[in-house]
């Protein structure tokens, strides 16, 4: 039998040749066919990716506003805190002082006075009622003060290294014995209070404080110079926050007696002139601290014929 040959196509040899060049096996069995139905063997327009339509970020907006607003309350926040270092607070945030100004008095006598041990109570207030003889307000960052009838207390906040007293502007009572019921919040252990006694003016006077850890402390501040009489000192006898401590200050005219729960805790001799008396709130530096008073009572001396 004979053998038949055929001639190699030149045309398809080429195509062939550049088609194993560039692609292997499968690009040149695509270019034959576009060729069989009279395409080039390649499509010029073809892109190497698909092309996609642009994304688009419909968060823009909100992406702009938000370190806007972030930056408004850093703004604030350094603006508050320099405000509270340098009082830079404008006119109408100031609220009126407490601290050393004179306060309302009673202006309706006490029905059926009492007697105690010799003393006449000349006033008593349970923070029961809608009026008080003491004064409500505050001082943005330092402290705040309010009478609540509803809860038959007197509320003291005080922010830390603060103090805070709220006067009687009784000033004539020599002999005379102050008492009041107070306590410090439980979660606030490390507030104090207590009574303010012979009261001249903010550089002379006598402070007589228990704490939230059953402590107390005497402090004399005269003209201007502060002196610890006694420095905080844990007595069994004092309860700590979250419970109530009755004290008592008894001046004879001579000597100022500090009882605490009806037990002596410090005496010492007057070395002030009478002066006015009041409730004392304050706060060491580890926050601020909230204080209660139930009650306060005035008496004076009964003078004997």
């Amino acid at each position: 039998m004979a053998n038949t040959t055929h001639p190699a196509d030149p045309d398809s040899s080429t195509q062939l040749a550049a088609n194993s060049q560039g692609g292997g096996l499968d690009n040149d069995i695509s270019a034959r066919k576009r060729m069989e139905v009279g395409l080039s063997a390649r499509r010029p327009t073809a892109n190497s990716a698909p092309l996609r339509p642009p994304t688009t970020n419909s968060f823009s907006a909100a992406r702009a506003v938000l370190p806007a607003f972030l930056g408004v309350i850093v703004l604030a926040t350094v603006f508050l805190v320099a405000a509270n270092i340098w009082d830079w607070y404008p006119s109408w945030w100031r609220a009126p002082a407490i601290v050393a100004d004179p306060l309302r008095t009673v202006t309706a006598p006490l029905a059926n006075p009492v007697q105690v041990a010799g003393y006449q109570m000349v006033l008593s207030d349970d923070f029961s009622h809608a009026d008080t003889v003491f004064a409500e307000g505050a001082q943005v960052g330092k402290w705040r003060i309010e009478h609540q009838p509803t809860s038959s207390s007197y509320l003291m906040e005080v922010w830390p290294n603060r103090i805070v007293w709220s006067l009687l502007d009784e000033t004539d009572n020599e002999p005379q014995r102050l008492q009041a019921s107070v306590s410090v919040a439980t979660h606030t252990p490390w507030g104090y209070a207590g009574l303010v006694n012979r009261y001249l003016d903010e550089e002379n006077f006598y402070l007589f404080l228990v704490d939230g850890q059953g402590r107390y402390m005497v402090q004399l501040q005269q003209d201007g110079a502060l002196a610890t009489l006694q420095p905080w000192t844990k007595v069994d006898f004092l309860n700590a926050a979250g419970s109530t401590n009755t004290i008592t200050i008894d001046d004879d005219g001579t000597v100022q007696r500090f009882y605490g729960n009806n037990m002596l805790l410090y005496e010492t001799p007057s070395r002030l002139p009478a002066g006015d008396a009041g409730l004392v709130g304050g706060s060491r530096e580890d926050g601020v601290a909230e204080i209660s008073f139930d009650w306060i009572q005035l008496f004076d001396l009964l003078v004997t014929q």
